[in-house]
């Protein structure tokens, strides 16, 4: 993606340059604005985690946001520490496993807030992985 600004608009849009079938120049000239973030790929990481997702997570993660976010991806979710040993964690994905997956990957102990979906589902991966490893 690559972020743009939008003269109509007067704001900044992410266009997926993979999409783009015959690029033509059209003499259309606009004057230089500073980007809405530190650099183009921090707007486009910024804009792809608050896009909304079929489920919202809100999570208290016991680690602080520093750890959090070293071991994050970017792109997965947004940190705001709480204290120093905790951080709130909001996050979404349209698929319910990957979003139990993703919470997983952060190898931390945590406290699901919402939705109750992903507390079933992390249940559920919960007593399949003790039946597996049942002695």
């Amino acid at each position: 993606m690559t972020p743009t600004s939008s003269r109509g608009r007067e704001g900044w849009r992410s266009f997926r340059v993979d999409r783009i079938a015959a690029p033509a120049g059209t003499g259309a000239r606009t004057e230089p604005r500073p980007l809405p973030a530190r650099d183009a790929a921090a707007f486009v990481t910024d804009s792809m985690s608050a896009a909304p997702r079929g489920h919202e997570a809100r999570l208290t993660l016991h680690a602080p946001a520093a750890a959090v976010e070293a071991r994050a991806p970017a792109g997965w979710g947004r940190v705001e520490p709480l204290d120093d040993a905790t951080c709130a964690y909001r996050t979404g994905d349209d698929d319910l496993d990957w979003l139990a997956m993703r919470v997983l990957m952060l190898g931390v102990d945590f406290e699901v807030h919402e939705p109750p979906e992903l507390a079933e589902r992390l249940r559920s991966l919960a007593r399949r992985i003790d039946r597996a490893t049942a002695p």
